[in-house]
C-alpha cells in the first residue's frame, strides 16, 4: 500500500508526529502549515467577498484570490513535504559524519551536511516569500471584504507573520553552524527578513489598535442610543 504524505495524515496522527520528539516533522514544515492555514482563511474571506460584498469589494477580493489559489497555497503545501524530505538528509549527513572514521570522511560528510542544510535553509526562505504574500493578501482582504468575516482575516494575517517568525528563528539556529560561503552571505539576506519582519509587527499592532478603537466606538454609540431611547 503506497504511504500517505504528511499532509495526507489525518488531522490527529499529524499532530501526533509533530509532538513525537523526532527530528521531522518539526519547525520548517510547521511555518509552511501556518502559513497555508492563513492563506486558506484569507482566500475564504475573499470568497464571501465575492459573494456577498459590494460590486467593487468583489472585484478587489477576485484579484487577491487568484494567487492563493493558483500559486501560493499549492506552492506551500509542496514546502510542507520538502522540508521534512531535505531535513531528514540533514540529519542522516550529521550522523555519517559523527561516525565517520577517518579524517577524509568526516570532512566529506560535513561538506554534505553544509550542503543540505543550504537547501534547508533556502526553503526557509521561500517560506517567508510567499508568507509576506500571504500577509500582504491579508491586508488587502482587510480593507474591503465582508465585515462579518474579519476575524478570518486576522487569524489569517497572524499565522503568515507567525511563520515568517517561526522561519527566522530557525534560520538563524542554522546559520550558528554554517561556516561555509552560504552562511556569510545568507545572513545578509535573513537581516532583510528581520527589518521586513518588525515592519509587519509593527503594522498588525497598529490594525489590532484601530480595531480596538472602532469597537470602542460602535460600543460607545449603542450606548448612548440606547440611553436616548430611554428617554
Amino acid at each position: 500500500m503506497q504511504q500517505l504524505t504528511l499532509f495526507e495524515l489525518p488531522t490527529n496522527e499529524l499532530m501526533a508526529r509533530f509532538g513525537a520528539g523526532n527530528a521531522t516533522p518539526g519547525s520548517g514544515c510547521a511555518a509552511a502549515l501556518m502559513s497555508l492555514l492563513g492563506a486558506k482563511l484569507i482566500s475564504a474571506v475573499a470568497k464571501l467577498t465575492i459573494e456577498k460584498g459590494a460590486v467593487d469589494a468583489q472585484a478587489q477580493a477576485r484579484v487577491i484570490l487568484q494567487p492563493l489559489e493558483t500559486r501560493i497555497s499549492p506552492r506551500l503545501q509542496i514546502l510542507f513535504e520538502e522540508d521534512a524530505r531535505l531535513f531528514d538528509l540533514v540529519i542522516e549527513a550529521r550522523k555519517l559524519r559523527d561516525a565517520a572514521a577517518t579524517q577524509s570522511d568526516k570532512r566529506k560528510f560535513t561538506q554534505l551536511s553544509s550542503e543540505r542544510l543550504k537547501e534547508a535553509t533556502d526553503i526557509l526562505q521561500e517560506i517567508v516569500d510567499l508568507s509576506f504574500q500571504v500577509l500582504d493578501a491579508g491586508r488587502a482582504i482587510w480593507l474591503v471584504g465582508f465585515r462579518p468575516a474579519m476575524g478570518d482575516a486576522g487569524a489569517g494575517i497572524s499565522a503568515a507573520i507567525a511563520a515568517i517568525t517561526t522561519c527566522q528563528l530557525v534560520a538563524n539556529l542554522n546559520l550558528r553552524t554554517a561556516r561555509s560561503t552560504w552562511g556569510r552571505a545568507a545572513r545578509v539576506s535573513w537581516g532583510e527578513v528581520s527589518e521586513r519582519l518588525l515592519g509587519a509587527q509593527r503594522q498588525l499592532m497598529e490594525l489590532v489598535q484601530s480595531s480596538n478603537e472602532h469597537t470602542e466606538r460602535q460600543l460607545l454609540s449603542q450606548s448612548d442610543a440606547l440611553t436616548a431611547n430611554r428617554r
